[in-house]
């Protein structure tokens, strides 16, 4: 009888193998969820520990049974597990990236959509690079088309990500576990299952709120377009209403991740994972996960009061230079410029203090996973710290020529003001040519392969 059933390691051999969940319940990828439960069934009561009494590994293989048995019914854990390995299963469950977003993986990394992928992202990168110089030139006078002929690069690059937003959230619901799988009358804990959960309500209601997100900005760009063509004469508020409240239902749909049943999971041993919260418990997580909505949220507000309450509010652009406003503009531009300050803080304070902020109590799952993580180099630490210092000094200047031409204190063009956009726009659209898509090819031509899987026949199998 046990050389029915494929051995599982033994407590002493931790290497993970690529089919290691297949090969401990001894089955192959074509396995039916009936056939995974007999088998589960079968190892659970082999290794009981009634029934081993003394063995101080059976509680080991019994827990692998239960890791791998959890993998290989779960749709989603399978699907990931036999087209990207343990690696990706792993980024799965610590939600770094979510369901939604592999179900899209999923459609994407095909070999018959390279092509296409490559040709939409060469497109809409070219247009975001227009987004600016349309920009520039009309607010420089060089060009006198309509500002809705002026924004249609925005207008473009909103109607893509809509439909892509779109598509993650069809998909999201389409792939969704909806069945009840059947509970077994055994109470023994070895033998429980969870209970597979239809797709709620709420949580389609939730997925959805990214769409309604994209179109309050949409209605915002229409609005501010007809009040800079003149079409309207209305208050700046009703104008900047629209992107106030898609500003708030995004940190309503970003909320999930940063509840505070979410900051209890992060305060498992398990989870490796640290945060700078400046000792302030979970008002200091909310502050981390949300500082850079709020900073936007109080500039919006700021920018929709000076031009709503400016001397000239009708015709802000009226003026022979710079653009009419109740206060000083650099006064306006202070929240951006203390969001580059506190992310260049932040950035070097989690890569320079990493040993100090990482969990003191964190315990890994298995001894692999402790032996393979070590602390960043200072090569690596330094490199991301560079990074997000030149990401945040674009971002900087770009609010200092910004505020100094509102305010009309250096005497510049909008074509200027705008060129850290523009350089940023081409080393994004040189990037996503020269690099992103030739990497997205290897990727999918890579994992487009068959999967060569074949369950290893084990002595006890062949002299049965």
């Amino acid at each position: 009888m046990e050389g029915e059933d494929s051995p599982v390691n033994d407590g002493e051999t931790q290497t993970i193998g690529r089919w290691e969940y297949y090969e401990i319940l001894g089955v192959d990828k074509n396995v039916t969820l009936e056939e995974l439960r007999k088998k589960r069934k079968r190892l659970a009561l082999r290794y009981h520990p009634d029934k081993n009494q003394g063995d101080d590994t059976a509680q080991h293989k019994m827990q692998q049974v239960n890791r791998a048995f959890d993998v290989l019914s779960d749709p989603m854990k399978k699907k990931l597990y036999d087209r990207y390995g343990v690696e990706a299963l792993t980024m799965y469950e610590n939600n770094t990236i979510t369901e939604d977003m592999w179900n899209v993986l999923f459609l994407f990394v095909n070999q018959r959509f390279t092509a296409f992928v490559g040709c939409m992202c060469f497109t809409v990168f070219s247009i975001v690079l227009l987004a600016p110089i349309f920009i520039g030139l009309k607010l420089d006078d060089r060009i006198t088309w309509s500002w809705f002929a002026v924004l249609s690069p925005l207008f473009f690059i909103e109607f893509f990500i809509f439909l892509l937003d779109l598509l993650v959230v069809l998909l999201g619901i389409y792939f969704r576990e909806n069945e009840h799988t059947d509970q077994s009358d055994n109470s023994d804990s070895f033998l429980q299952e969870d209970e597979k959960q239809k797709i709620p309500i709420k949580k389609v209601i939730s997925s959805s709120l990214s769409l309604l997100v994209i179109l309050l900005v949409v209605l915002f760009q229409l609005l501010l377009c007809l009040q800079l063509d003149e079409t309207v004469s209305w208050s700046w508020w009703i104008i900047f209403a629209p992107v106030l409240l898609a500003q708030i239902l995004f940190v309503v749909f970003q909320y999930p991740a940063a509840s505070y049943s979410s900051y209890q999971e992060r305060q498992s041993p398990i989870d490796p994972f640290y945060k700078f919260y400046c000792r302030l418990q979970y008002p200091g997580f909310l502050l981390r996960s949300f500082y850079k909505e709020i900073i936007v949220f109080v500039f919006t507000v700021l920018v929709a009061m000076n031009l709503a309450y400016a001397p000239n509010s009708d015709d802000v652009l009226g003026e022979d230079s710079g653009v009419s406003g109740y206060i000083s503009w650099w006064y306006i531009t202070i929240p951006m410029f203390a969001l580059v300050v506190i992310a260049m803080i932040l950035s070097i304070i989690e890569n320079c203090w990493y040993s100090k902020l990482k969990r003191k109590d964190y315990v890994p799952l298995d001894d692999e996973e402790n032996e393979g993580e070590e602390e960043p180099s200072l090569f690596s630490q330094l490199g991301y710290i560079c990074c997000t210092c030149l990401c945040v000094s674009f971002l900087g200047v770009f609010f200092i020529l910004l505020a100094g031409w509102l305010q009309a204190d250096f005497g510049f063009s909008a074509m200027t003001m705008l060129s850290p956009l523009i350089l940023v726009a081409s080393l994004i659209c040189c990037a996503c040519v020269c690099c992103v898509f030739p990497i997205y090819a290897y990727v999918v031509q890579k994992y487009s392969k068959g999967d060569e899987f074949e369950l290893p026949v084990h002595k006890e199998e062949a002299t049965s």
